[in-house]
C-alpha cells in the first residue's frame, strides 16, 4: 500500500504535468485519469481523489469573480478582466450580483481579494469612528 503522502506528491506533479503554459491540457487530464483509474481500487479512489483536488484549486486560481450590486455592462466586465491579467493568469470569468454589497465591487482572483464596495467603505469609517479617530 502506498502512503498517504506518497500518493499527494504523485498527483501534485500529475497536476503540474496537466497544465501547459497556464492552460488545462486534456489529453494530459485523459492519460492521468486513466492510468489512475487502472490501479487497484484501494489506490486508484485516493490518487483520483487528489488529482482531482489538485486540477480544481489549479482552475480556482485563475478563476476571476467579480461580485457587484448590479448586473455590470459586458465592457466593464472585461476592463477589469483586462486589468487583472496585467498579474494574472485568468481562464475563466464568473459575475455575481450580490445586493449586499450597496454599490462598488469586489474581485477575487485566487487567493487575492480586492474590494471596492460601499460595505466595505461603511465598515472602515465604521472601525474607524469606534477606534476614536480623527
Amino acid at each position: 500500500m502506498i502512503s498517504r503522502k506518497k500518493i499527494i506528491k504523485i498527483a501534485e506533479k500529475a497536476v503540474e504535468q496537466s497544465f501547459k503554459a497556464g492552460k488545462l491540457d486534456d489529453k494530459k487530464v485523459e492519460l492521468f485519469t486513466r492510468e489512475f483509474s487502472q490501479l487497484p481500487k484501494a489506490e486508484a479512489i485516493p490518487f483520483l481523489n487528489e488529482y482531482h483536488k489538485g486540477i480544481k484549486r489549479e482552475l480556482d486560481k485563475q478563476t476571476l469573480i467579480i461580485e457587484s450590486a448590479i448586473i455590470l455592462p459586458s465592457d466593464k466586465v472585461k476592463k477589469i478582466e483586462a486589468a487583472v491579467k496585467k498579474e494574472h493568469q485568468v481562464s475563466k470569468v464568473e459575475t455575481l450580483v450580490n445586493p449586499g454589497l450597496l454599490g462598488g465591487i469586489k474581485i477575487k482572483i485566487a487567493d487575492e481579494v480586492f474590494e471596492g464596495s460601499l460595505l466595505r467603505q461603511i465598515e472602515e469609517l465604521g472601525n474607524y469612528i469606534k477606534g476614536g479617530g480623527a
